[in-house]
């Protein structure tokens, strides 16, 4: 691993404040917030008129988690549907517990299709952004 260089920069109390305030709100310290930045920088295309998205380790594990709570959801539900269909293939199954099962899968599936479609609608905001990671 290289050896860090350090850095020494002046900074107006505003700056600094503000600096204070961005790393606050990221929940990183003001040297990671500053590594971030850096990446950001590097990150953005040359006079691109787009803003950068700056992801911390917090976020970004949000974000995961919500993606394989979904896949979760999606993986329950097929065996579910898989489950129903091999009652019915293998015996006369009630008309009122298929009824019941196929609802009970049916909530699954309208939870994972709201789930989806907001992943889809974050995944929408990040198209063509520069995306930096926290690390």
């Amino acid at each position: 691993m290289p050896r860090p260089v350090q850095l020494h920069v002046m900074l107006s109390e505003e700056e600094m404040s503000s600096l204070r305030s961005l790393a606050n709100s990221l929940g990183t310290t003001v040297s990671d917030t500053v590594r971030l930045l850096a990446r950001a920088g590097a990150a953005s295309p040359r006079g691109a008129a787009t803003g950068v998205l700056v992801l911390d380790r917090r976020t970004l594990a949000a974000y995961v988690r919500n993606v394989r709570s979904l896949g979760h959801l999606l993986n329950q539900s097929t065996h579910a549907l898989n489950a129903i269909a091999k009652a019915v293939r293998e015996s006369g199954v009630d008309a009122l517990d298929l009824a019941e099962a196929m609802e009970g899968v049916s909530y699954g599936l309208d939870e994972v299709r709201r789930d989806a479609t907001e992943v889809r609608h974050q995944a929408a905001e990040l198209t063509g952004m520069p995306v930096v990671f926290g690390e």
